[in-house]
């Protein structure tokens, strides 16, 4: 687990949910083990948003069902906010739909936004993602929150400035 994130997350965690942080192991179930409902998850979202700086997607992705999940979730999250990208999404042929260029830091936010037009768009959609002063890691990031796309049919192609863009980028 990464050792700035998770340190940081096991307090918070600890602190919202009133847990002995010692319990806060990678297979601890937030329902089963933690009991988290609802209200605790608004309130452990919030307390992450302020510890992190981050901005958390309003729902927790189906996936997220353990304490490693939430730490796994956040330390994808956080190098999402130094990134600035330009992205192009270029739909399946045949659509009615036109390609849109957009440039902005990839927070939480618009990486959630850009992925619901992706998956509305359909298989066939392509993404071409240009990160700006991205190193190897915060690159690998963005290319694993962006993965789940594939499942959709979605062509996903992240790569640096200066490197050469996916084709069907204009």
């Amino acid at each position: 687990m990464d050792g700035f994130v998770e340190p940081r997350v096991r307090r918070v965690v600890a602190d919202v949910l009133g847990v002995d942080a010692a319990l806060l192991e990678v297979g601890v179930s937030l329902r089963d083990d933690l009991a988290l409902d609802s209200l605790d998850l608004v309130e452990l979202s919030s307390a992450m948003e302020e510890e992190l700086q981050v901005v958390m997607p309003r729902k927790l992705p189906s996936w997220v069902r353990t304490y490693g999940d939430v730490v796994e979730l956040l330390t994808l999250l956080i190098p999402l906010r130094a990134p600035h990208a330009t992205i192009v999404c270029v739909p399946p042929p045949g659509s009615a739909a036109s390609q849109v260029t957009r440039c902005e830091a990839l927070t939480p936010y618009a990486v959630e936004t850009i992925v619901a037009e992706a998956q509305r768009l359909g298989a066939g959609t392509e993404l071409d993602v240009t990160l700006e002063g991205a190193d190897d890691i915060a690159l690998a990031r963005v290319r694993a929150v962006l993965g789940c796309l594939a499942a959709h049919g979605v062509g996903v192609h992240v790569h640096r400035t200066g490197a050469r863009p996916h084709p069907h980028a204009a």
